[in-house]
């Protein structure tokens, strides 16, 4: 009888320890070419917000910022590729494209994290910045 409570009790620490895996999170890094002394701004879509402003280009909202909401300038695709690193992405595929006649780099990322905000920890845009600051 005690090993059939046993057997349960490990049963059941198994199910909801399966429960509580992590899942993955996927960014990808949108660099357009500008004439701007770094020749790209670059924008980071989590998937949670639309990237491209009803305008037609790509929204400022979804660049990241510091904790004093200043914008972060990175000096090329891989400086913003490797501060997501830092944070624990990992790369996953780069492509390119052509929007309204410029070059866009587009380079995906993932992380493991068991909640979304375990895998944004470190990384805020200009959008949540506004909305943290109301």
């Amino acid at each position: 009888m005690m090993k059939k409570i046993l057997f349960s009790l490990i049963l059941s620490f198994i199910a909801l320890s399966a429960v509580a895996q992590s899942q993955k999170f996927y960014c990808e890094i949108h660099a357009v070419e500008q004439n701007v002394p770094t020749g790209f701004e670059f924008f980071f879509d989590f998937g949670s917000n639309n990237v491209y402003s009803r305008w037609g280009g790509l929204s400022e909202k979804q660049q990241l910022v510091d904790e004093d909401g200043r914008y972060i300038k990175f000096k090329s695709m891989v400086g913003a590729g490797n501060y997501l690193a830092e944070r624990g992405w990992t790369f996953l595929q780069a492509y390119t494209s052509v929007y309204k006649g410029l070059n866009l780099l587009h380079w995906v990322f993932c992380k493991e994290a068991e909640s979304p905000e375990e895998a944004y920890r470190g990384l805020i845009t200009k959008e949540e910045y506004k909305n943290r600051t109301k």
